[in-house]
């Protein structure tokens, strides 16, 4: 802003002398006007942003809490059914995955958004490799899943327009990444 205010003072100083002055200052006042309500503009927005985004994590996770406490009831009360049919060690394990997603579940209904971007944040510093690890296992986990349905879409986008391999299946990008063969000769 000292930047344009003095290219302002130079231009007003070299064309009119000091007549035009007040009317740089105006302009500087204006600009700095504007630039205020610029910044309580984004930050009411951001404000507004936050609480929503925030209202909505809070609702999510109690509705996936609910739902894994639930599905945790539902294993625990099959323990009785496998400890009936002779699997007392599955039916022991079974049990403890109960108790763990009930748990889960328990903490998801009851906590809100801070809370819980506080506890991952304090997993995170405690044990950075897990983190490591989950990242590793959600982008192998994502990749697989966007190679499926690409796969899936390119072999009926090739079967619309009637193109086919040389075996008669539909084309695949795969297919178009292979090397030509070579020749006899090594040419």
């Amino acid at each position: 802003m000292s930047e344009i205010k003095e290219m302002t003072d130079e231009r007003s100083e070299g064309a009119a002398g000091e007549t035009d002055r007040p009317v740089s200052d105006q302009v500087m006042q204006k600009v700095h006007e504007a630039t205020d309500q610029v910044q309580q503009a984004a930050t009411g927005l951001r404000g507004r942003v936050s609480g929503s985004l925030q209202a909505q994590v809070d609702e999510r996770s109690s509705q996936v809490g609910e739902q894994l406490a639930a599905t945790g009831r539902s294993l625990r009360e099959t323990t009785g059914e496998l400890r009936s049919g002779g699997s007392a060690v599955a039916a022991d394990g079974v049990e403890q995955l109960g108790q763990l997603v009930e748990r889960v579940g328990g903490y998801l209904s009851d906590s809100n958004a801070d809370r819980i971007l506080a506890d991952v944040e304090r997993l995170v510093r405690r044990r950075p490799w897990a983190a490591a690890c989950g990242g590793f296992v959600v982008g192998l986990v994502a990749s697989r899943l966007v190679k499926a349905s690409s796969a899936s879409r390119y072999s009926q986008h090739a079967g619309d327009l009637g193109m086919s391999g040389s075996s008669g299946r539909a084309w695949s990008p795969a297919e178009s990444n292979r090397a030509a063969p070579t020749p006899a000769g090594g040419v």
